[in-house]
């Protein structure tokens, strides 16, 4: 919207300003226009006043951000709803199949929800990415060392483990990081509501399974976990 004038009082200069905004799609401009003459011609002198020439790249950057972060924010509220709707029928497929790991769990706008393994921040957890369904363990205590020594107690245990889940895993060590996971996973295009039916009953199934390979020798292990004596001696104590 362009407002051409020979002088503008100071309200029509602040409505044109504060009226530009991205997000309604607005677009204010003030031009001065003073016509003069020379001889039998007319000319006329237009310049831009509101916003001026140096002002206009900065207005025009900070609409563009207000426009991707609209855009933005969109995306995410679309995507936090999905995952709601996921969830609540996930949760609800459980309960059908007689699954109560997850009885107090509700619909979560994360991607991922968590059930307690009966061993202190160590869940068991469902995963819904936009290109696959997963079912993991975390290992993700406080203390790093903890992490890494029941990975290694597991993976050592790690043939007859998989017998009991039916499949082989992805065993991530991940010596980067603090926490480690173990975690089977299958492809599906999750953001399809279509492929929703088919991706419920997988996590059924596996997540069923990853309990009932991992509770028993998770706890049995958790019980060994060493630990340095504080003292300074160097002795190893277990936690309990």
């Amino acid at each position: 919207m362009g407002v051409p004038s020979g002088c503008f009082s100071s309200n029509i200069s602040t409505a044109a300003q504060s009226s530009r905004s991205a997000s309604r799609g607005i677009r204010a401009q003030c031009f001065r226009v003073v016509p003069y003459s020379f001889g039998d011609e007319l000319f006329i002198d237009l310049q831009q006043i509101i916003p001026t020439p140096e002002a206009a790249d900065y207005m025009i950057g900070i609409s563009s951000k207000e426009v991707e972060e609209t855009n933005v924010k969109g995306v995410q509220t679309r995507r936090h709803q999905l995952r709601l709707q996921f969830w609540a029928r996930a949760l609800e497929r459980l309960r059908a199949d007689g699954i109560t790991l997850f009885a107090n769990v509700n619909p979560s706008r994360d991607h991922w929800v968590n059930a307690g393994s009966g061993v202190r921040g160590c869940p068991f957890t469902m995963i819904f990415a936009r290109d696959e369904a997963r079912v993991e363990v975390n290992l993700a205590r406080v203390d790093r060392d903890e992490n890494k020594w029941l990975f290694d107690q597991l993976q050592a245990d790690r043939s007859a483990i998989e017998a009991r889940f039916g499949g082989e895993m992805s065993w991530l060590r991940l010596d980067e990081r603090k926490q480690s996971r173990i975690s089977y996973s299958r492809p599906f295009d999750g953001y399809e509501v279509d492929n929703w039916p088919e991706m419920l009953v997988w996590l059924s199934e596996h997540i069923r399974k990853l309990e009932g390979a991992f509770r028993q020798p998770l706890a049995q292990y958790a019980r060994s976990i060493p630990s340095v004596d504080e003292s300074g001696t160097g002795e190893t104590n277990i936690l309990i």
